[in-house]
Formats: C-alpha cells, structure tokens, sequence
C-alpha cells in the first residue's frame, strides 16, 4: 500500500533525504537504506524514483508526506500495519482512517505549514515537536504511538510536512520491564552484588549495604571476596571459580564477615553473564543472609532429634542413624560391622519411689555423661525411653566390645553423688553385632533386648549375648504368637475339666477348668507350657 501522486516524482529525492533525518537515529535499516539511495543516485539519477519509495516502505515505521496546500501525497506501507488498516482502505481515506487524535494532529499542521508559506521558510519554525497517544490502534488492540511532524523544502522552497509515526508499544513495555527489574533489584532483599571477568565489583543494591554494613563506595573495584570470611578467601579462590569455569553457574554456602565484624552465614548463587559464554564478561552473585534460619532448623532438628532431658539423641534419631548406617554398610562390597549395647538401668523405678523422679533425671544424666566420657568419637549413644539406652559401637571387634561393656558396667557401678546421698545402681547389657544378629534395626532391637532380660535373669549388673539358644527360643515364641490368632477359627482349643474331690466325703466338690491347645507343628502345649508366656500374651 504505497501511493505517490503523480507530478510529485521530481521531488523525491529532497523529500526523502529530510524523512531520513527525522528518522531514529538507532535505525540501521534505514541507515542503510540511506547509503544505498546514495549510490543509487551517483550511477543510476535516471531511476531514482523509482528506488526511493521501495526504500522508505522499509523503514519500519509509518510515514506521511503532505504538501503545502494539505493535501496527502505519499504514505508508507508500515503506517497501515501501525493502526493495524484494513487493506480496503483507499488513498483518498486513510487520513481520515486514522484515529481522530492523529488525523487532527496530522492536519493542524499541515494548516501551519500552508499559513507559513507566505513568510517564507526562514520565519517557520523549523524544529520537530512531536506527541505521544495512548491510544486503540484500530484491530490490533491497545497501544502506544508517537507522532513526529516536520516541515518539508525543496530547494530552500517550504513543500509541505512530513510525520513520522512510532509504535512504540513494545518499547515502552521493554522500558517498564527494564523499570521493574531495576526496582527488584535495587529494592529486592537479596542482596546483588556484579562483578567484570575478573571478579571486580562493579555494582551493588541497596540489599548489600542492609547485610553486609559496606557502601557500593567502599567495595566497587575490590575483588568479591573482600567481604567474605577469612577462612573463606582460599576456599572461594579455588573452588568456586573452578565451578564457574566450568558449568558458567555456583550455588553453596560461604561465610562472610560484616563491615562490624560479625560472622554470618549466607546462601550464594553465582552465575556468568553471558550464561553460556566462553569468555563472560560479567558475573552476577545473589544471596540472602540464613544466619538466624539455619539457626532456627538447628533448634528445630534439636527438638525432634534430640532428648530434652540428656542432650543425647532420641528414638527417632537413633531410627535415622541406624538406617544409615545400614545403608552405607550394604551399599559396600564388605559389610562394615557394627554392636548394639541395649543398656538397662537396673532397680530404676526404685530410686524414682524411694528419692523422686527429680534425683531419678538426674542420674539419667550423669549416666549420659559417664558413658560418653568413655566411649569413641565415632560411637553414638541414644535415649529411647525411660531408662533404656541404646550405644552403637563401629567397627568394633568382639574384644574391643567386651572391653567396652565391662568399661560401662563399672563407670555406672560408681555411686552417685545427689545432695547428702550416694545412689548406687547398676546396668543390664545386651549386645548384638550386625550383621551377625540381624539385618534390620527391628531385629537387632528384639535380639538385644532379649539379651539385656538374660544378663537380668543371670544376676543384674553383667552383659550378654543374643546366642543360637536365645534367637530358638525367640523363633519358637514368634511362631508360637502367629499360629495363636487362628487356633480358636481352627477349633484348636479344648477345655478340660478337673474335678475337686473332698478328702473326708470322697465327693466331687468343684471342678478346675483348663485350656489346652493342639497345634500341628508343637502338639499339644498347656499354658504354663508356652502360649501363655508373656511375650504370646500380647
């Protein structure tokens, strides 16, 4: 949709060489447009106009030439698309196509520059005010235009008027983004800091200053590790750089130091700019400052990890390690070994009646104490309730297990010291070893346990192992209680009765009942015989 009235073809060439200069000037397109007309017009003058048009309809803007008198005489095929035209409209409509702000703008002026043909060009004012609309742009939906109007001469001669129309729809919306991404990161609570190639600092927000207490002033051209920690410095050196070498991005922890001295912990996230640059030319670090969260995760871990009373770990933490512990041992060609010590207070409850619950807790934690005093690093001990305890020892031979429970048993045998009275008390353990004695944690903990009831049943104050006798008798009770449930469906239960003879009389004066079960796997059994035990009986 390009139209040039006829009789204006001569004036082509001055017309669009002062279009050009109202053009932007950021435009390379029309910049080359320009540079080929100019060639174009050393080798060929004869079909200059002709070529002129072609190049102006590139211009991605729209553009109007209106002469003296008012009357339109060319327009550009992008002003359509600006207001997004019917292709229907025809040249003599589409001035008044255009929204009403527009065409009024268009011909006011264009009344200007015919009243200004008198006083010649020299009086006319010959700058380039132009206006901004806000305004529907016909079919295409809402937008932002900007018209830019001009005088035209031909040989010092005042033409007519030229407008040079934008849609800058799309600019102004860069801009706002641009405006906005400024703003969070300018007032964002994550501190910014960015930096050259070299890891100079270039630039800082307001977030930065919040943190760390330095000015942008004092930190532009410091490398970025000035406000880290001490201890940090070589660490950043060669770890964090050796990660943005190669995968252009770092995230961790680092620990900084404040302009005050203070030592915090933050969460730093570095990444290349370009991203995917061989050689970036800027880096970007982001972080926040985690010091009081990590924290608050460490009293939270504390309270569901730890007991309140010992400050050693609770039954749920000992479930985490032990599951670990497992875990690495089976992920390993070789099992690493490890003994359990199911530890048991013997008499507890008594010293709880006899001198209170208070000098009960208290004990409670001078046995922590005693048997962390004595045992490795790499142990861990655990309080799984009451007065039982559980102490994991790694890597431990059966001689260096012994030695360790013997250790226990006589650190706990030492009276101990409340107000004006000495509590003596002792400790049952049992001991298994993994994988030996089971290959879960449950099992290891039935097997214990029913070895610490055996060093009880032996005399108290002694350790013991889970053997093949007890594990049988475990086997028998387990298949005993599973084969329990369905004895009644199964009618496997008989009542017999006993009766009470008197001596004197020789009459039958009451009579005993009893229970009897025949089972296919143990036979007949009574209840004192096992399915009454105390561990079927649950």
């Amino acid at each position: 949709m390009s139209v040039m009235k006829a009789g204006h073809h001569g004036h082509a060439l001055h017309l669009k060489q002062q279009l050009e200069q109202h053009l932007d000037s950021e435009d390379e397109s029309c910049k080359v447009q320009a540079n080929l007309n100019s060639a174009f017009q050393r080798r060929c003058p004869a079909y200059l106009d002709d070529i002129v048009q072609p190049l102006l309809n590139h211009c991605r803007d729209g553009l109007i030439v209106m002469d003296k008198s008012g009357e339109l005489v060319w327009y550009s095929v992008h002003l359509a698309s600006v207001f997004a035209l019917s292709s229907d409209v025809t040249f003599e409509h589409i001035l008044s196509s255009l929204p009403t702000p527009i065409e009024k703008f268009v011909r006011d002026y264009s009344v200007s520059v015919r009243q200004a043909d008198g006083v010649g060009v020299r009086n006319f004012d010959l700058r380039t005010p132009s206006s901004a609309y806000n305004l529907v742009k016909g079919l295409g939906g809402s937008g932002n235009v900007r018209v830019c109007r001009f005088p035209l001469t031909v040989e010092g001669e005042l033409y007519g008027s030229g407008f040079i129309v934008s849609d800058e729809t799309q600019t102004i919306a860069n801009r706002r983004d641009i405006e906005l991404a400024m703003q969070v990161f300018s007032e964002g609570n994550q501190a910014i800091i960015i930096t050259d190639n070299q890891h100079v600092i270039t630039f800082v927000n307001r977030a930065f200053s919040d943190i760390s207490g330095y000015q942008s002033a004092e930190v532009i051209g410091q490398h970025v590790s000035v406000f880290f920690d001490s201890d940090e410095k070589s660490y950043f050196g060669r770890q964090q750089l050796k990660h943005l070498a190669r995968d252009h991005y770092w995230e961790g922890e680092i620990h900084s130091m404040s302009k005050e001295r203070v030592r915090y912990l933050q969460w730093v996230n570095i990444s290349a700019y370009p991203k995917h640059a061989d050689k970036p030319s800027n880096y970007i670090v982001v972080f926040q400052d985690i010091t009081e969260s990590r924290r608050r995760e460490k009293r939270i871990e504390k309270l569901a990890y730890y007991d309140t009373l010992t400050g050693c770990g609770n039954r749920l933490a000992m479930r985490k390690f032990s599951s670990q512990l497992i875990q690495n041992s089976q992920s390993k060609g070789t099992p690493s070994r490890f003994a359990l010590l199911f530890i048991d207070i013997d008499g507890f409850k008594l010293i709880n009646d006899t001198y209170g619950h208070d000098a009960g807790d208290k004990i409670l934690k001078y046995l922590t104490r005693r048997i962390n005093g004595i045992t490795r690093r790499s142990d861990r001990l655990f309080r799984i309730g009451g007065d039982e305890f559980i102490l994991f020892l790694i890597d431990a031979e059966t001689s260096l297990t012994q030695s360790k429970a013997q250790q226990v048993i006589d650190v706990i045998n030492r009276p101990f010291q409340l107000d004006r009275n000495a509590i003596a008390t002792s400790i049952s353990i049992g001991i298994v070893n993994y994988p030996e004695d089971g290959q879960e944690l449950n099992s290891l903990l039935k097997h214990a346990d029913a070895a610490m009831y055996k060093a009880k049943a032996v005399g108290k104050g002694t350790f013991e192992y889970c053997d093949t006798e007890l594990l049988n008798k475990f086997s028998r009770e387990f298949r005993i209680k599973k084969q329990l449930y369905t004895a009644l469906q199964n009618q496997e239960l008989q009542l017999h009765f006993m009766p009470q003879v008197s001596m004197s009389t020789g009459e039958v004066v009451s009579v005993e009942a009893l229970i009897r079960w025949t089972n296919k796997e143990f036979g007949s059994l009574s209840p004192a015989d096992s399915f009454l035990s105390p561990s079927a009986a649950e």
